[in-house]
Order: structure tokens, then C-alpha cells, then sequence
């Protein structure tokens, strides 16, 4: 097969849930959903012309053939794990039974396309969720070996975004250059994304049965391989220096999640593993999330102020009036600077 030169090429990161059924392996689960991911994103992306495809993943590659159809899957999933994936877990294909009936098959891949691979994403990404429970989405850190381990909870669900990375950026160079003692060093690659802590226990839904939101999230942080280490020792000086309380109150924190159990893991994560749930619930809860808003803007004590509030239906509630005063005190579901009157 001649290769295709795309005019656009990304990394990305996909999940896809796999469900045992009779007969059939993991590969193939995985393959039917792969081949309606690649068929409705060549169909209904860039107006039927993105010629979206999977890239083998290593750029120097000559030989491994594109995956653009069904036709071009290889016959045994070694293949994948070799020649176009970056699997989190080696044992993503292993057979599911009937202790282990659904599986998230996740990792990093190369894409090629003829329009804008992130523009391609947001076309078809919601989509295929909804279709086949297959997520794909632009990679925040644009390579194939990366570490996303570490979680920022607590920061309330009013901050962008934008705001954090703002946040993160503007620290991040501080911290770096302390941990580095001022010595010159490659600038960190990372991104940061709206994500669910890992390892957290949940239980599924009945058939209909409505959403409740367990409010157990926060802001994922992805780094490059090379620079984990170096990234661990900022975020535990960050925790020292007490960086994210004074952008986003006492709760905000950052941690190293702990994925879900498996047998023989490491001891590490058995013995971390009840605190760091303990933390996430107690962290990571919306309705404690919410609960932040601070005033860097707010310095006179003398001044007086005005909060307007709402209902949880959106109903005004009474104003309240006062002066700024010097305690922190929680009211009325927000973190605030005023003493009423």
C-alpha cells in the first residue's frame, strides 16, 4: 500500500469501552468500535473529505501500513501495542470473564487527516461517545510518551479553564526554578485538562435510573515522560509553598492518583490507596468545590460591599450588605470576606 502524506497529522488520546459478549475477544469488541470510529469520522468530518486515518507510531516508520478501513487492522493485537499504540496498560486485550465483563481499552495514537485534526474531533468526538462509548480527543501534550498521574482537586467549578492553566503557568516557572536551584534546564512540556480522578469506586446505574453527578473531579495534569520526576518535586514544593490555597483556598491541592485495583499490583498503591479516595471524597466533592470564591481585589476593610445571591433554581435570595473583615467564613455555599449587617 502507498502511503498517504496527510496534510495534518496529532496525537491523540483514546478510551474505549469494551463489554464481554459470547464469542468474541477483546480485539475484536475493540476493532467493531474502531471501525465505526474511522468510518463515521471519514464520513461526517471536514464535510465528508477528512480522510481521517491511524498513523503507525513512530515517525521514522516506513513499513507499518496506515489503518484507513477495517481491511488495514492487523491480525493480532501485539501489532497495536508495537506499531501504532502507547497502551496505559500492557493487559488492555487480555480476555474479559465473568469477573471482569467491561473494560476501558485506553492509550495514545497517531492521526493523520486533510483538515485540522483537533477541528476533525470536535466535529465527529461527541458523537462517538454517545454511539459507541469510544472517546477521542487532541492530546494536550503532542507526544506519545506521557504521564498523567497527577490530580489538582478543590478548585471551585467557577475557574476556567483558561484561568488555571493562567494559574499553572505563571507558578509552575517559580517552582521550576527553585527545584532547579536557577540552573538553566529544557522548559517543561505539559497541559493541563477538566478529568475524573482515577481509581475512585463507582456503582453503575440502573436502566433508567437518572444521573447524579458524584462531583468527584478536578484538573488532570499531563507531562512529558522525561520530565515526570522534575514535575513530581514542583507539585510537592507547590504543596510546601502552599501555591494553590492562596489562588484558590484552603481545599485546593494537588495529588498523585492511584489507579483502580488490580492483582499483583504494586504495594504502593495498596497502602495509598484508602487515604487517597479518602481525600478525593473529601476534596473532590462538587458541592466543596463550589465552595470557593476568592477576592484577591479585595484589600480595604473599610470598604463596604454588596452579594447578591441565588436559590439553587436560580430565585434571588436577600442581599447581603457589610464590611470586608479579616476572617475567612463560610455562608451560603461560597467562601467569603464579609461580615454582614
Amino acid at each position: 500500500m502507498i502511503k498517504k502524506v496527510y496534510k495534518y497529522t496529532a496525537v491523540v488520546t483514546f478510551s474505549v469501552l469494551v463489554e464481554q459478549s459470547a464469542g468474541k475477544t477483546t480485539k475484536q469488541l475493540f476493532e467493531k468500535k474502531l471501525k465505526h470510529v474511522l468510518e463515521f469520522t471519514q464520513k461526517h468530518a471536514g464535510e465528508g473529505c477528512s480522510n481521517f486515518a491511524i498513523l503507525p507510531r513512530y515517525l521514522d516508520d516506513k513499513k507499518t501500513p496506515q489503518i484507513r478501513s477495517y481491511k488495514d487492522f492487523p491480525e493480532h493485537q501485539i501489532v497495536y501495542q508495537n506499531k501504532y499504540f502507547k497502551m496505559e496498560n500492557n493487559w488492555g486485550f487480555a480476555d474479559l470473564n465473568k469477573f471482569v465483563n467491561r473494560r476501558n481499552i485506553r492509550g495514545s495514537m497517531r492521526v493523520g487527516a486533510d483538515y485540522d485534526v483537533a477541528s476533525v474531533l470536535s466535529d465527529v468526538g461527541v458523537h462517538l461517545g454517545t454511539d459507541v462509548k469510544a472517546y477521542i480527543k487532541h492530546k494536550g501534550v503532542q507526544l506519545m510518551e506521557t504521564f498523567s498521574g497527577y490530580i489538582l482537586l478543590g478548585v471551585g467549578e467557577a475557574v476556567s479553564l483558561d484561568r488555571v492553566r493562567e494559574v499553572v503557568n505563571d507558578e509552575l516557572e517559580v517552582l521550576d526554578s527553585e527545584v532547579c536551584g536557577g540552573e538553566a534546564r529544557e522548559k517543561i512540556i505539559w497541559s493541563v485538562d477538566h478529568g475524573f480522578p482515577d481509581g475512585m469506586p463507582f456503582r453503575p446505574r440502573k436502566e433508567g435510573e437518572a444521573f447524579a453527578d458524584s462531583g468527584r473531579r478536578g484538573f488532570i495534569f499531563m507531562v512529558a515522560g522525561r520530565h515526570v520526576a522534575r514535575f513530581g518535586e514542583i507539585l510537592e514544593l507547590a504543596k510546601k509553598n502552599r501555591t494553590w490555597t492562596r489562588h484558590w483556598g484552603q481545599r485546593a491541592l494537588t495529588i498523585k492518583m492511584v489507579p483502580a485495583y488490580r492483582k499483583n499490583e504494586p504495594v504502593e498503591h495498596t497502602s495509598r490507596r484508602p487515604l487517597y479516595q479518602e481525600i478525593v471524597r473529601r476534596d473532590g466533592a462538587a458541592n466543596l468545590s463550589t465552595g470557593y470564591a476568592v477576592f484577591p481585589a479585595i484589600r480595604n476593610i473599610d470598604a463596604k460591599f454588596t452579594l447578591r445571591r441565588t436559590d439553587a433554581d436560580g430565585n434571588a435570595k436577600k442581599r447581603l450588605r457589610g464590611l470586608c473583615v479579616k476572617s475567612w467564613k463560610r455562608f451560603s455555599g461560597m467562601a467569603t470576606m464579609f461580615g454582614t449587617t
